[in-house]
Order: structure tokens, then sequence, then C-alpha cells
């Protein structure tokens, strides 16, 4: 829970970030898909200096799906809000559905690239002709 927020703004306008990552046990960074996605902390929270409704809170997005070409980066989408200057999530139901951001997105990384060949050109020598002297 993240206590009385501390930034300027109408509440709904205001957000407040921090950095997610995933890491192992020995504390090293690991790729986010090596972490339970369901399990993900939220990277950004609404602030205020009030309290206000439920409102749709669009956290960061994440990686792209795709090593390279075109993918699909998703992210998470709550209904929050303030109570007395502190965080609440709220059932989707308590916010307007019809304003909802998008959950996924297009995305597109470098483009895919393989190798390419063109048919054999001739031997540039004449190949497998021997002679034999016979004494």
């Amino acid at each position: 829970m993240v206590r009385h927020c501390q930034c300027s703004g109408v509440c709904g306008e205001g957000r407040m970030a921090r950095a997610v990552t995933c890491r192992s046990s020995e504390g090293v960074v690991m790729t986010e898909e090596q972490c339970d996605q369901s399990l993900r902390p939220l990277a950004i929270y609404p602030c205020g200096d009030r309290d206000c409704a439920p409102h749709w809170v669009e956290q960061e997005w994440q990686q792209c799906n795709a090593t390279c070409g075109r993918g699909v980066r998703q992210r998470q989408v709550v209904c929050a809000g303030l109570e007395g200057g502190v965080f609440k999530e709220s059932p989707d139901s308590s916010c307007e559905q019809g304003s909802r951001p998008e959950g996924s997105s297009s995305c597109f990384q470098r483009p895919c690239s393989k190798w390419f060949t063109t048919s054999w050109s001739q031997c540039s020598k004449t190949c497998g002709v021997a002679s034999r002297f016979v004494k």
C-alpha cells in the first residue's frame, strides 16, 4: 500500500511511478518473462491533493513479444482512486467502461533477417580430371 501521495495536482491527473524489475533471489536482474506476470507489482499509482473516485490507471508497457518484426505488447490497466489520501484499487465495474485505455498494442522490433543464397557458380577449375602415367 502507498500512503499519502507526495505529488501536487488534481487526483486523476497526478501519477507516481516506481521501477519494477524481475530479479533472482541473489538480486540478479532477469527478463520479465522469468517472473510470474500475475504477481507483478503496480509501477504507477494515482496521486493528488484530494480524494478521488476510481478511474483508469495505465501501467507501463511490457516488452514486445517479438524478437524481430511485428508483435504485441501488453500493459495492465487498473481501476483505482484515493480514499483519505490512500491508494485504493477497485473492481473494473467501478470505472467507466467506455473510457478504458487499451491493454495491448502492436509493436515492431528490428526487421527480421535471414541468410539468402544464389545458385552455385560454375567450378572455377576443371574438377575431377586426373591423368595417369603408365611405365
